[in-house]
């Protein structure tokens, strides 16, 4: 991992877990069990992503110059291979269960049709799932894909308009690239204060609402943090209790003011807190986590087994939010075929059990993917846009006798 910055690979590692928590049974049983008063808001480890996403883009556009091709390039390169892979699990998912005999009635829940099958798939690939959201257990997670897919296309459409001035130097760039999302940052800010008023987003022909909904702000964040941290330096805390609880308090303070706000899946109207001030607080918090992260000030175990694990797990991010869906419902096969009665006890046992199986399933998967695929694709996309070595001169060396 030479050239990644420690804290924001761990930062992944959290994230991912925050996203896996909120999709694994057994999370919601011990809420229940445990009547914890909050509503999970594990999903916030998206927002986190979006905001690392964000930054580490932005910052490496750049680095290159914001060179439009270089851009693509490398993040073709970077993402597709295992995109491709994800996309030949869910096949294996969709045929095993449209042809397996699985007796029960909820094997419905991963049932998808052919048409509608192959109609996530090309809208997997474009970029446009969060415009045409085509069912599918499988494909849950993809919406934020979309998402991005759409953030890099702007920014690749927008740096390209700036290049046609040839005048403009890299740092006029970013200052416009700045300027332009911290524009959409600010009216998106406004418009989730204007839902906590009104009930409803403002239209500007969907645009605005669309942007809102998607959480594109959190995207804007990490852009602002890169432009911002090559003008403004963080002062560095003097009391160490403090530079130690900060990160946390970044991390836990929104999980919890997101979890007393409301469910996501709740009517936009009736979930006015969240969608409003909590989503907009959230943001800001995890951007000083990210600044943080970006200076590895965000945490204090730099070395030892934890920090390594954590750094693995980070590495590996981008795999395990693609594959874990498709593992789950591969997960809930095996149980229903193997371990049937593990449903008719509680939610809890078959949490385990899911926890169980899943992790057998996913870490041969994940690395699987990394090694033979991500690994290789960041390699070639980088060796395609990286310049030739300059040739020596060769000089010739006259006899002075």
């Amino acid at each position: 991992m030479k050239g990644k910055i420690g804290d924001i690979q761990i930062l992944r590692a959290v994230a991912i877990m925050l996203v896996l928590l909120q999709h694994l049974t057994i999370t919601e049983a011990v809420f229940h069990a445990w009547k914890i008063p909050l509503d999970m808001s594990f999903y916030l480890g998206v927002d986190l992503l979006f905001v690392v996403s964000g930054y580490i883009v932005t910052t490496s556009m750049y680095r290159d110059g914001f060179n439009v091709r270089s851009f693509f390039v490398k993040r073709v390169f970077r993402l597709y291979p295992a995109l491709l892979a994800f996309l030949a699990l869910s096949f294996a998912v969709y045929f095993l269960f449209r042809h397996a005999p699985i007796s029960s009635t909820s094997v419905t829940i991963f049932q998808m049709s052919k048409p509608v099958f192959w109609q996530a798939v090309l809208a997997v690939l474009t970029g446009t799932y969060t415009l045409e959201q085509p069912p599918g257990y499988s494909f849950q997670a993809i919406w934020s894909l979309s998402v991005e897919f759409q953030f890099y296309g702007a920014m690749a459409v927008l740096c390209g308009l700036l290049g046609l001035f040839p005048r403009l130097d890299r740092r006029s760039v970013f200052s416009a690239v700045a300027a332009l999302c911290g524009l959409i940052w600010l009216v998106i800010s406004l418009n989730r204060f204007y839902l906590l008023s009104s009930g409803g987003f403002l239209n500007f022909g969907d645009t605005i609402a669309y942007l809102t909904n998607w959480k594109f702000d959190f995207l804007m964040v990490g852009v602002l943090v890169a432009y911002l941290k090559t003008k403004i330096a963080l002062p560095e805390a003097s009391i160490r209790w403090v530079r130690a609880a900060l990160p946390l308090v970044c991390l836990i303070a929104p999980l919890i003011l997101v979890g007393r706000s409301g469910s996501p899946f709740a009517p936009i109207a009736e979930a006015r807190l969240l969608n409003g001030p909590a989503l907009f607080v959230t943001g800001l918090a995890f951007a000083l986590l990210v600044w943080l992260a970006s200076d590895n000030r965000a945490f204090q175990i730099q070395t030892g087994v934890i920090h390594r694990s954590l750094m693995a797990i980070g590495e590996r991010s981008y795999t395990l939010y693609l594959v874990h869906f498709p593992v789950l419902a591969l997960a809930w096969a095996i149980i229903q075929t193997y371990a049937p009665w593990t449903f008719s006890y509680s939610a809890l046992s078959y949490g385990i059990a899911q926890v169980a199986v899943g992790a057998c399933l996913i870490v041969p998967i994940t690395e699987g993917i990394l090694r033979l695929l991500e690994r290789p694709g960041i390699q070639i996309g980088h060796s395609l846009v990286k310049p030739p070595e300059p040739r020596l001169a060769t000089a010739v060396v006259g006899n002075r006798s």
